[in-house]
C-alpha cells in the first residue's frame, strides 16, 4: 500500500473522517499496513499500547466477545480505528482483540499521532468532537 492510499484509508476512516489530507503528512512514511492471519492478537492486555490502528479489511474482535468492534469490508476507503483511548493517555491496552479471518491494517505509531494532534489543535479538535458523537450514539 502506497502512502497516498494510506492517506485515503486514514482520511475515510469513521472517526478521523473530519480531518483533511494535508492533516495527516505528518504521518507520511511513518504507517505501515500490517497483515494479521485468522485468530492473530492484534493487541494483547496489559500491554503498552505503542500504535494505533485503522482496520482496512476483515474483522477484529475481543477475546471471548462475539462481536466484531472493528470491522472494513474489501475495497471500501472506510475503516475503523482501534487505539482512541492510548490517545488520551491510557497507556496499556484494556482488552486483547484478535483478527477474525484475515485482516489488514495501517499501523500508525501512537507518539506520530499525539505529535499530529498536538501540532494541529484544529485536527485535534475535529478527532475530539468525532469521539463525543459516537460515544453519545452508544449510550
Amino acid at each position: 500500500m502506497d502512502q497516498g492510499e494510506v492517506i485515503q484509508h486514514l482520511v475515510n476512516d469513521d472517526i478521523l473522517s473530519g480531518l483533511r489530507p494535508e492533516d495527516f503528512t505528518c504521518l507520511e512514511g511513518n504507517c505501515r499496513e500490517r497483515v494479521f492471519e485468522d485468530g492473530a492478537l492484534i493487541v494483547e492486555e496489559g500491554t503498552t499500547a505503542g500504535s494505533v490502528y485503522v482496520i482496512v479489511e476483515g474483522e477484529a474482535a475481543r477475546d471471548g466477545a462475539g462481536e466484531a468492534v472493528a470491522t472494513a469490508v474489501e475495497g471500501d476507503v472506510q475503516g475503523s480505528l482501534i487505539g482512541l483511548t492510548a490517545l488520551s493517555g491510557i497507556d496499556r491496552w484494556g482488552g486483547s482483540l484478535r483478527a477474525r479471518g484475515r485482516v489488514r491494517a495501517i499501523e500508525i505509531p501512537l507518539e506520530d499521532m499525539k505529535q499530529m494532534l498536538q501540532d494541529n489543535p484544529g485536527a485535534s479538535y475535529v478527532l475530539m468532537k468525532r469521539v463525543a458523537t459516537k460515544l453519545h450514539k452508544r449510550l
